[in-house]
């Protein structure tokens, strides 16, 4: 993510070094609508980058990243319909009204505000909605870390080629926990726990094999649960 900052600001750095140069190097008559345009099109400049900061530096997961990527790309296509307009008023500048310059970028800027309030309504509703669904797959995600590191932790032997086998259940199991795989899911959390405590191999293997005929009638209960909904 660092890296893409990085890049967008020198593309960024760059566009407007092009713009600058272009507007002040080519021999355009100077007057008030040559300026008007010119301030408008440093001010989209500014747009983008402000809106840039708050769709991909506005929370920091990737699912905040990926849906700030339609608010960016609203400024992203304005940006060039702005310089392209700011170049053709900046070259009639000496015939054009300045009002007929002036409703030009009013209308490129309302219509790139409006189009920016929509997308980031958009975004607050999808992230509200996502932040009121209860994650109900954290409990299984917390089994499957600690059967990992069991498995990660046991010497070579039976008892570690079981815990790995758990552990690959757990990985493959459906993840979402209901109300009719509860009672199993907290005896499986408790044997987990009692199967990091044992110091007998042997006594841990069982353990184990409880685990697993566990998860089996968990994942039965699951998918019972699901026909039924």
């Amino acid at each position: 993510m660092k890296n893409m900052n990085s890049h967008a600001w020198i593309l960024w750095g760059i566009a407007l070094a092009v713009f600058a140069a272009a507007a002040l190097l080519l021999p355009f008559v100077h007057t008030a609508v040559f300026w008007l345009t010119l301030v408008c099109s440093l001010a989209m400049f500014a747009l983008t980058a402000g809106v840039f900061v708050r769709a991909f530096r506005r929370g920091g997961t990737l699912e905040s990243k990926l849906l700030g990527w339609p608010v960016f790309r609203v400024a992203l296509t304005m940006l060039p319909v702005q310089l392209v307009i700011s170049l053709v008023l900046m070259a009639l500048s000496a015939l054009c009204p300045v009002w007929v310059a002036l409703l030009a970028e009013v209308l490129v800027f309302a219509a790139t505000l409006a189009m920016l309030t929509v997308r980031d309504a958009v975004r607050e509703v999808v992230t509200g909605s996502e932040a009121a669904v209860p994650d109900r797959t954290g409990s299984m995600k917390a089994m499957r870390a600690q059967a990992a590191a069991l498995a990660a932790q046991l010497d070579e032997g039976s008892a570690k080629a079981a815990m790995e086998k758990l552990a690959e259940e757990l990985k493959y199991a459906d993840p979402v926990s209901l109300e009719a795989t509860a009672d199993a899911e907290a005896e499986l959390s408790a044997l987990l726990d009692e199967i990091g405590r044992q110091s007998d191999m042997q006594q841990a293997e069982k353990l184990i094999a409880d685990a697993r005929r566990l998860l089996a009638r968990r994942n039965l209960a699951a998918k019972a649960a699901k026909r039924g909904a």
